[in-house]
């Protein structure tokens, strides 16, 4: 739990910058809210469809008393709820999904970023034409040997 979970979250940390992240499949919270513990600035929405989860996340935000995440239980296709500097996911889907399902949300300059496994160039390949991948950046998660990289995407106008 320790290592896969919480660390793993806190690892994308350095490259969040805010101010308004959007979690999308946050599941029950992660990496969006361990990242609003460490940065009370950060205002975050976590977005997951299974209610379970999203009651998981109110309550956990209610007894730790955090006031910088809201909960929001709706599928992605269907949430239009402002725009957001990133857009965040976790073991949400494929690279090609995930920009097609939150294509709308991030600002004109926002960023989406990918938290993955080793395999990913495939699934870099068959990215949109108007999508570029910005930087990738390996992820060093104490007690935890698995292979972790944060993909930071962009709209390629926007990288010059």
């Amino acid at each position: 739990m320790i290592s896969r979970h919480l660390l793993d979250s806190a690892s994308v940390a350095p490259f969040v910058s805010g101010p308004r992240l959007l979690d999308v499949g946050a599941g029950p919270g992660f990496p969006g809210l361990v990242l609003a513990i460490l940065n009370p600035d950060l205002a975050v929405t976590l977005v997951d469809s299974n209610g379970k989860k999203v009651r998981f996340q109110r309550q956990a935000v209610m007894e730790l008393g955090i006031n910088n995440v809201t909960p929001v239980q709706t599928r992605i296709e269907q949430f239009a709820a402002g725009t957001f500097d990133q857009v965040i996911s976790r073991a949400f889907a494929s690279l090609g999904d995930f920009i097609a399902l939150t294509r709308t949300l991030p600002t004109s300059e926002g960023q989406w970023l990918a938290m993955k496994g080793p395999g990913v160039d495939d699934e870099l390949d068959a990215l949109p034409e108007d999508i570029t991948l910005q930087a990738r950046h390996l992820l060093q998660v104490p007690y935890d040997a698995a292979e972790r990289q944060l993909l930071i995407l962009t709209q390629k106008e926007l990288c010059k």
